[in-house]
């Protein structure tokens, strides 16, 4: 059983492996992008609440479909630090925790963070599993 971190947005998830002493880093895109097409002449009233309708389940399904992804890669896990900007973060603990119970209770903190290069990610993850002193 390893100790994870990951850091998750709309776009892609960067789960960090510690083990022991090794520190191994896994990047995971999401593979579809909603594209909203431009018209010149947008129709108003219900067929636009139709197709914003159609554009966020759309986006819902993406999104269920990359927390799917990304849950296979966790199955090994001891402890989860989830991190992420916004709430992407604190949505994908809350689905571990709903619908994956198993992974969801070995979640130990859910925190906001920006964007990190990955040498920053891979030392706030150490950091928190091995703290100095």
């Amino acid at each position: 059983m390893e100790n994870k971190g990951i850091w998750i947005d709309k776009e892609k998830a960067h789960i960090v492996t510690i083990s022991g002493e090794n520190i191994d880093m896994v990047t995971i895109l999401a593979t579809e992008s909603v594209v909203q097409s431009l018209e010149l002449e947008r129709p108003g009233g219900a067929q636009e609440i139709i197709k914003d309708r159609k554009v966020l389940e759309r986006e819902k399904l993406r999104t269920n479909n990359f927390i799917k992804s990304i849950v296979s890669k966790l199955k090994n896990t001891k402890n989860l630090l989830v991190l992420g900007p916004s709430m992407m973060g604190q949505r994908f603990a809350k689905v571990l925790q709903n619908d994956y119970p198993k992974i969801g209770a070995r979640i130990k903190d859910v925190k906001r963070a920006d964007k990190m290069t990955k040498n920053q990610l891979k030392a706030l993850v150490k950091e928190y599993y091995m703290p100095l002193g």
